[in-house]
């Protein structure tokens, strides 16, 4: 087996990459792992050692990715899984499942991801855009959040704050000059399309 020579590293302009050439291949790398596998010049790995280096490399490559997206927006633990995956067929490099887990982990330790935490942030956010709890605990499904969890939380939104929140959609829709009896049909079934209860 031949061993892997770096060669050189070169920091990317415009970036807080670098460019790790080997007797091989070149690899885009963070500082990070720059720092924990100790790369510098001349530095000699067995093809074994440099494995292991290309797998953390990976590893690091998909963390980052998943942060950067965590900075638009809150996701669920399955939301980030299927995002991985995507990336993974769309550029064609696979990780494996344990690489997946540390991420997973490592994201719940930093609490960029809390299931609990982004359960309240979208009920909350439908709250306010006058949706019913059905509607909010059909968009918490699609997330994959655990059902207990969904219910423990959704249990603030009790009937007198449904109430309420009608209340206001009715009185915003007061001013349709409809027959009573289509006024109160579209009422109602733009009530039920907000996920309120019969």
């Amino acid at each position: 087996m031949e061993n892997i020579t770096i060669l050189s590293i070169e920091k990317k302009q415009k970036s807080k990459k670098y460019k790790v050439i080997t007797n091989k291949e070149d690899y885009t790398v963070s500082e990070d792992m720059i720092i924990k596998h100790h790369l510098f010049k001349d530095k000699i790995f067995s093809e074994k050692e440099f494995d292991k280096v290309i797998e953390d490399i990976l590893e690091d490559e998909y963390f980052n990715k998943v942060i950067n997206l965590l900075s638009i927006s809150l996701k669920s633990e399955y939301e980030i899984i299927n995002y991985i995956h995507t990336n993974e067929t769309k550029n064609k490099t696979y990780l494996k499942q344990n690489q997946i887990n540390n991420i997973i982990k490592k994201l719940k330790q930093l609490n960029y991801l809390n299931d609990a935490k982004l359960c309240e942030n979208v009920i909350d956010y439908y709250i306010r855009n006058n949706k019913g709890p059905l509607y909010i605990k059909q968009k918490l499904k699609e997330k994959k959040i655990d059902e207990k969890l969904i219910n423990d939380k959704i249990s603030c939104y009790d009937t007198s704050l449904e109430e309420e929140i009608i209340v206001k959609l009715i009185n915003k829709e007061n001013n349709k000059n409809l027959p009573i009896k289509k006024y109160k049909q579209n009422l109602c079934n733009k009530l039920i399309r907000n996920g309120f209860t019969s």
